[in-house]
């Protein structure tokens, strides 16, 4: 389970993203563990949407650098090879990786608020979206996102299963959703 430095340090995240006016969700193990059944998680994931590209990394950088270590040519880098960049939150040494960009189509507009710790209302994927992205980093080869997608449809009543399996064909995963589906039902 985890603890509620955890929630500190979203909380730190989300301000600073909302501060800037930038949009957002959080992402990862922390929501498939709300949707699903709780685990550890070594990170917190958030996908953010940076207008331009680079050109916001700079406030970003500077929001964060109160309160994370983060450098802004480290994160230049990593945005350019793999569309991800990292902080260290200094009190919490939570690990927090920033997803650059949607990777399921129109996600962050399915966001929904919920309050994952005492106190820290903020913006998730939708439980639709979390099971998409985690299809996603099982095709590069992640064995716990696969578990975390069966957990979520398995436990959450209601999945827009139509919306699924339109987004699931953009994204050339109409097989494995078809799969996860019968594995969840089994």
């Amino acid at each position: 389970m985890l603890d509620a430095s955890v929630g500190r340090t979203i909380a730190r995240v989300a301000e600073s993203f909302r501060k800037l006016g930038i949009p957002f969700h959080v992402t990862g193990g922390i929501v498939s563990s709300f949707y699903g059944v709780p685990r550890y998680t070594m990170d917190i994931d958030f996908v953010v949407l940076l207008e331009g590209g680079h050109r916001n990394l700079p406030a970003v950088v500077a929001e964060l650098g109160e309160a994370f270590d983060i450098d802004l040519e480290s994160a230049r880098a990593s945005l350019r090879s793999h569309g991800i960049f990292q902080a260290m939150d200094r009190d919490t040494l939570y690990k927090v990786d920033f997803h650059a960009g949607q990777r399921v189509p129109d996600e962050l507009s399915r966001s929904v608020v919920e309050e994952l710790f005492p106190g820290v209302c903020v913006a998730i994927a939708s439980a639709e979206d979390c099971v998409l992205s985690k299809l996603l980093w099982s095709s590069m080869g992640s064995n716990t996102s696969w578990k975390d997608a069966v957990k979520v449809v398995q436990r959450q009543k209601g999945l827009d299963f139509d919306l699924m399996r339109r987004l699931s064909k953009q994204l050339d995963l109409d097989a494995e959703l078809d799969q996860l589906i019968a594995e969840a039902n089994s």
